[in-house]
């Protein structure tokens, strides 16, 4: 399977480059370092391969292009195999460094530690719509018990988070999953509601609980090279950039600001400055006053 495994991997990649006939696909697997026997990629196999890939449910498949004798990847675009599509990259990930033993040194990967916890059990839990039950102890404070609905998972910042809803509550909650002393499965289910989306959600709301500050347009001026930067990978889903100007450009966010709103807008440091609306600027004056204090 281990083999295989490194061959779906190298089927996928491979079609990311482009649509390919299966000559030019067997073709190039016998220059392949992952084919040790320079062995040709027979249609059996490759058939085989692609029937795999295609149930795996990991956002793409691999179909027949009839007009041009190829076979393309293409995308289902589902949001719902987000984790599914997390896993393979990264197996694929490690499939790929393993494959390239003389060079591990020099590959370096951000660690997420939150992932050795209880991970496989919420995911289980999130399949089966299963009510659990944590033993959770934020920092700093005593360990507590709580029944939760789980409704979805976030992987960011190098921290995986479980959230979900009391079942005698309506407010969602995230729990950090470094945090989580344990998890049981309670054998109750509940209904997902349908219209719920955690996208979303996370656009509106990201970590924590802000029901009481509303959805605002926010306006950001960027400088330098930290235009380029959000221009590349933006700080929202709903940025737009508004206007723009020799050396600066203005950004317009719509969204509830958060704790990782701004903290973000703090990393910029000097290439970054919010205009409006004055609520964010008093905020963030307040936060960089408090800072100050620190280096008197």
């Amino acid at each position: 399977m281990k083999n295989k495994l490194k061959r779906y991997f190298w089927l996928v990649d491979t079609l990311k480059e482009r649509p390919m006939s299966l000559d030019e696909l067997s073709r190039k697997w016998e220059r392949s370092i992952l084919n040790d026997g320079r062995n040709p990629l027979s249609r059996r196999t490759f058939q085989e391969h692609r029937n795999t890939i295609n149930d795996l449910e990991i956002g793409v498949l691999i179909n027949y292009d009839y007009a041009n004798n190829c076979y393309e990847l293409v995308s289902d675009d589902d949001n719902g195999t987000l984790i599914a599509r997390w896993m393979w990259n990264a197996m694929a990930l490690q499939s790929a460094i393993n494959q390239s033993v003389s060079i591990k040194d020099r590959i370096v990967t951000d660690e997420i530690p939150s992932a050795q916890f209880h991970l496989e059990t919420l995911l289980q839990a999130i399949k089966e719509n299963c009510i659990i039950e944590l033993s959770y102890q934020p920092f700093g404070k005593n360990e507590f018990a709580v029944k939760l609905l789980p409704y979805f998972l976030q992987l960011t910042k190098q921290r995986w988070y479980i959230y979900g809803i009391n079942p005698n509550g309506e407010i969602i909650k995230a729990y950090a999953l470094d945090r989580i002393k344990s998890v049981k499965l309670q054998g109750e289910t509940f209904i997902f509601p349908e219209d719920f989306s955690p996208k979303e959600y996370l656009e509106e709301n990201g970590i924590g609980q802000y029901e009481n500050i509303p959805i605002m347009d926010i306006v950001v001026r960027a400088y330098g090279i930290q235009v380029d930067r959000l221009r590349t990978l933006p700080l929202h889903s709903s940025q737009e950039e508004t206007k723009t100007e020799d050396g600066k450009s203005e950004f317009t966010y719509r969204l509830r600001p958060n704790s990782k709103f701004y903290g973000d807008i703090l990393s910029m440091g000097k290439y970054a400055k919010v205009l409006s609306p004055y609520y964010v600027r008093k905020q963030l004056k307040e936060t960089i006053d408090k800072v100050l204090t620190y280096y008197k």
